[in-house]
Parts: structure tokens; sequence; C-alpha cells
């Protein structure tokens, strides 16, 4: 750093005269605006503390100064010797050496630890610390200042002479000055590190979720959203930002609700769940799951809002219920027929009349073969269990059932799905879902090949014979 960065030419005095008090104030003020400067431009903490310690040793006329740091990994302290080129012969080098971190070993140990400064008008005859690097350099007096930020040790800076020399109380409060700016900057500088890594992380963070996240004012404004966002709602961070929540994304008809819910978090509550539907910039609905909860910090209030998109789930859900009662509706129906069977009300072989078994859904059209049945047809597309039925009519081990997926069933019998010509006759047959089955023996009338995704199948068709009991 040139000699003009530290304190103004207008300052330096004649050589070899001697500086009067108002000489140093004159210089000291000096080396507060220009280490004012320096804290304004510097974004390197080590380089504004080494410059800080530079400005004391030039304003001070001292021959060296001296910046000490700590070594967490090596739990030590680092201290680097600067030349103050005003004082000294240009020959002299910066030099480095390492001390342990007791009080006993450096003036900037014992500096730190005391948490006080530390003036050492002769150090040959000072005993409370022997740092025998700055006494092979022939040092006599030094004026120590510790750097503490947030109440915890961080360094030291020091000027140092090979005269003996009494610092005035004017001189500590000049050092200390120097040190309080700069650690204001290193702490200013070290928060907006912070809060840059924190932005990063918060931004890796909401890029990160497959969530929707949304982050809305107190009004109920965009203030941000996630990129996933974009391919569920069609609406891209520029075209979202500062639009109203409720008025952009929701359905008119809930938005009222919605509004009532986020309400509820600028009054008691701390967060709130919910589903509503969204309006996609093409105009699709999409079933949202949301999780608001509020930030407030001093002036600041935010809703924060994560969201799953669950419209496949709910829909497979109301299917699954669909499902579910065709199944029972079929069982019941299935679970009568039998019931008649074994009452002898219907015969155990032939077909059954249309007025035996209730039809509560809509006849199927007929195949391409013609309709074989006395009765409508309705889906009936479920996995179930099937065995053949051996000649001499006993049951086949459980264990052999083995799964088939059903195709149709009337009030007499049923037809499935078979990759290969069926070669015997009569089958058992598992209807329901486990545990609870119900068993019932078939007689094959035809197999049909059929194309079924692209491949040849055959539809097995079958009539009802009896009840099988396990």
């Amino acid at each position: 750093m040139a000699k003009s960065e530290l304190i103004d030419a207008s300052t330096a005095l004649p050589s070899g005269a001697m500086p009067t008090f108002s000489d140093i104030q004159t210089r000291q003020q000096s080396a507060l605006a220009a280490m004012g400067r320096m804290a304004a431009t510097h974004s390197d903490g080590m380089r504004l503390i080494r410059d800080g310690a530079a400005l004391v040793a030039e304003s001070m006329d001292a021959d060296f100064y001296l910046v000490s740091q700590i070594d967490t990994e090596e739990n030590s302290l680092v201290h680097q010797l600067g030349v103050n080129t005003r004082t000294r012969h240009p020959d002299e080098h910066p030099q480095e050496y390492r001390t342990s971190r007791l009080r006993s070993s450096s003036l900037a140990g014992y500096s730190m630890e005391v948490r006080q400064p530390l003036v050492i008008d002769d150090l040959p005859a000072d005993a409370r610390t022997d740092d025998l690097f700055l006494r092979s350099k022939g040092i006599r007096s030094a004026l120590v200042q510790p750097l503490e930020y947030q109440k915890q040790p961080v360094g030291a800076i020091a000027v140092l002479n090979r005269k003996p020399l009494q610092f005035s109380a004017h001189d500590v409060l000049f050092i200390e000055m120097i040190a309080n700016q700069v650690i204001l900057s290193i702490g200013r500088e070290r928060s907006e590190r912070a809060l840059a890594a924190e932005q990063r992380f918060t931004a890796t963070l909401m890029e990160a979720v497959e969530a929707l996240v949304l982050v809305l004012d107190d009004s109920g404004r965009i203030v941000r959203i996630n990129g996933a966002c974009q391919p569920i709602t069609g609406f891209t961070q520029r075209d979202a930002v500062a639009r109203s929540f409720c008025s952009t994304l929701l359905v008119p008809e809930e938005a009222s609700t919605v509004r009532a819910y986020l309400n509820s978090l600028q009054a008691e509550a701390d967060s709130v769940d919910f589903e509503s539907f969204i309006l996609t910039r093409g105009g699709v609905r999409r079933r949202i799951a949301w999780s608001f909860a509020r930030y407030c910090e001093d002036d600041d209030f935010k809703l924060i809002g994560t969201g799953i998109d669950v419209t496949d789930l709910r829909q497979s859900q109301i299917e699954l219920q669909q499902m579910q009662h065709v199944a029972s509706e079929s069982t019941r129906q299935l679970n009568d027929l039998l019931a008649k069977i074994n009452r002898g009300q219907i015969p155990k072989t032939g077909h059954l009349q249309a007025s035996h078994f209730e039809q509560p859904f809509q006849a199927l059209p007929d195949g391409p073969h013609g309709e074989r049945r006395l009765q409508p047809r309705r889906s009936y597309p479920y996995v179930q269990l099937m065995a053949p039925l051996p000649d001499n009519q006993l049951l086949p081990d459980r264990s052999d059932l083995r799964e088939i997926r059903c195709r149709e069933i009337t009030g007499g019998g049923f037809s499935y799905l078979s990759a290969e010509m069926p070669d015997y006759e009569s089958i058992v047959v598992a209807f329901g879902i486990a545990p609870a089955l119900t068993y019932v023996t078939a007689r094959i009338v035809h197999a049909t090949p059929i194309d079924h995704d692209g491949q040849t199948a055959f539809a097995v068709g079958c009539v009802y014979t009896g009840r099988a009991k396990y």
C-alpha cells in the first residue's frame, strides 16, 4: 500500500524533526479518516487488520507493527511483523513467526487473555511475558490492542519500537479506536457473507424441493415462487411476483375460504393446512394440498407455503372407492346366488334366469361373436384366484390357485382372460378379497381368441355349477 493511502503527505514531518502533541494528534486524525475510507471499500478482513496496524505505526512513528491471529487448527498464534518504512531502513522485510496461545509466550497472547490493551515501556525489564522473537529483534517498547468479535478473541494488533518509549493515554485510546473500526468492518463483512450464504442456501433449497413453494407478503401478494411452481401452475417467477395469490391461482368459489385460512395466520395461528383447487394459466384445475406458516421478524411479516399436487391421488381414491363398491356389490350378489343354489331354488347346471340375479349395472354391448348369455353382462375387471378342477372332483389345494384377470360377470357365470387355450373343462374360482373369499365351481363353455394389448389371448366363458367348501 502506498504511503498516501495511509496518512496524507501534508502531515509528514521534516527528517529529524521531533513531532509535537499537535502533530501527533493531526496525524492520528488523518489515520482515523483513512481507516474509515479503507473500511468502506475493503472486503478482505486480514488486509484491513494489517492496514490498520500500519496506520497506527505510521501515526506514532513506531519502528514496526504487529498483526497476530489465532490458528484454531494448530491451537497457536500466528504473528506477522511489519516494517514502518517511514522510520526503518528499506532493507528490513516483514517476518512471520508462531507462538503458543499462552499469555507468557507473546505480547499478543497476554493482551488477548487479559482482554485489555498492553503497554510495555521496557520489554527486557518487563516480567509479565516473554516474547523471545521480539526480544531477539531488539524490541524495547510496545503498545498491544486485543481484537474481539462477538466477545470472542480473534487476534491483536501492536506497534513496536527498538527504543524505550512511554505511550500516553491518548495513544492507547487511538489504537483502540482503530481496532474498533477494524472489528466493525470485519463484522459487517462476515454478516454480509453469512447473509449471502443463507440466501444461496435458501434459493438452492427452494429449487431442490419438488413441492410448490410460495412466499407471500402480509397482503397476500406473491413475493417469490420456486421452480416447481412453473410446470404445475404455468406461471414463472416474473409472471407471479406482486400478484395476489388468491386472485391469480385459486378458483373463485374457494377464494374466500382460503383467505380466511391465511388471515388466521395473521392472528393466533402459527400454521394451517388445507386443500384447494388452483386454476393453471392454461385453465386446468389441479388439486393442491397446502401447508402455510407465518414468518415474523421485527416488521418483516411473510407467509411461507408449500403445496403438493394431489390431483392424481384424489382421482385414484375416487376410482378405488368406485371399484370397492362394485366389488362389494358383486360379492353380495354372488353370495345371494350361492344361497339360492344351496337351497335348491336354482339348478346346479345350465343357465340362470335373469330374475335370479339383480342387475345394478348397465348391460355391455354384444361381442363380435354374438351374445351367448340369457342375461346382460357386467364389467368385472378384477384379479381373482382360479385352479383347474380334476376329473375326480377332488378340490385342488389352495396353493394351486393362481391369479386370473376377470372380464365380465352375469347372473349365471363369468369370463376371464387366459394366455393359453384351457385343456380342462371345470375350474374352482375364489371370489372376493382374502381372507373373505367365496369358492365356487364352474364349467368352461367356450374359449374365444381375442387381441389383447397386441397379443393373442383367450376370452374364457364359464357357467356356475356349485359352491366349493374348503
